[in-house]
């Protein structure tokens, strides 16, 4: 005979497992309540419409792209030919040197931004910062089907620099782009002019049959510059799909470009000799 404390102890211990199996086997099976997808599956990639998931993938770009305000700074290197005079010839001289370009930008997302670079070259002694120049504009942002904007630029060189630059000392900008069309036509338009006087010196030998004299001459040069360009383009897009090689997609952006341009260029130089 079991004692009673026992008999208890048993008791609770059964009505333990009881509850616990209620809890835990009734649980049924149930329906799914989701709905099947009513999206065929593909059988062959050429029944799949590249265009549309395309064209779906270029709405999502411009959801995420959206005009915001941004910061831009960096370095640009690039090879340069710069003319320089001799003093022991009356002919200039040219030779490649590396340019460094360092430039900062700040664009609103209104369209308005500002845009500042610097040009250094080693001039043989040490790095001169010969030109800077500062390129206002404002980009036309509100319209998805086209692409506009205007810019002025203002150029600031140095005076007596031992190398011959550019009179340019401003310059306008603007261009189009209707992006709507299958073939995405561009033009765009630049007017630049500008002038100075340069004041220089160099040593001449005079020969003369009867005297032999080492003479200084002051030359004033003044030049002024109208330079005027056009630019056509026509671009497409092209895009191809790789399933084979984890869906690497392959771009391509064929472009047709004219550029024609007039460039008119006036120099005075009077000389005095002394």
């Amino acid at each position: 005979m079991i004692p009673l404390p026992v008999l208890k102890k048993h008791i609770l211990i059964l009505l333990l497992n009881f509850c616990l199996g209620i809890t835990v086997f009734p649980q049924a099976t149930v329906a799914d309540t989701t709905k099947p997808s009513t999206i065929a599956p593909i059988e062959d990639l050429e029944d799949f419409d590249l265009d549309l998931l395309f064209d779906e993938f270029a709405s999502f770009l411009d959801s995420i792209s959206k005009p915001h305000s941004y910061f831009l700074a960096g370095v640009s290197l690039g090879k340069g030919y710069y003319s320089s005079v001799n003093k022991s010839s009356v002919f200039l001289e040219t030779s490649q040197k590396i340019t460094y370009s360092p430039a900062a930008a700040y664009f609103h997302k209104s369209g308005l931004g500002i845009t500042a670079t610097g040009n250094v070259v080693n001039d043989g002694k040490n790095l001169n910062l010969y030109q800077v120049f500062l390129s206002p504009g404002f980009d036309y942002l509100k319209n998805r089907d086209l692409a506009t904007g205007i810019s002025y630029t203002k150029y600031f060189t140095k005076d007596s620099l031992p190398f011959y630059t550019t009179p340019l000392q401003n310059e306008l900008y603007t261009y189009f782009t209707y992006r709507k069309w299958w073939i995405r036509p561009t033009v765009a338009i630049s007017y630049g002019w500008g002038s100075r006087s340069d004041y220089m010196e160099r040593e001449e030998y005079i020969t003369d049959l009867r005297l032999r004299r080492t003479g200084v001459a002051r030359v004033n040069t003044t030049e002024s510059v109208k330079d005027f360009s056009l630019i056509t383009s026509l671009r497409h897009d092209f895009y191809w799909l790789d399933v084979l090689a984890m869906m690497i997609i392959y771009d391509s952006h064929p472009r047709s470009t004219l550029q024609a341009g007039h460039k008119n260029s006036d120099s005075i130089n009077p000389a005095i000799h002394m």
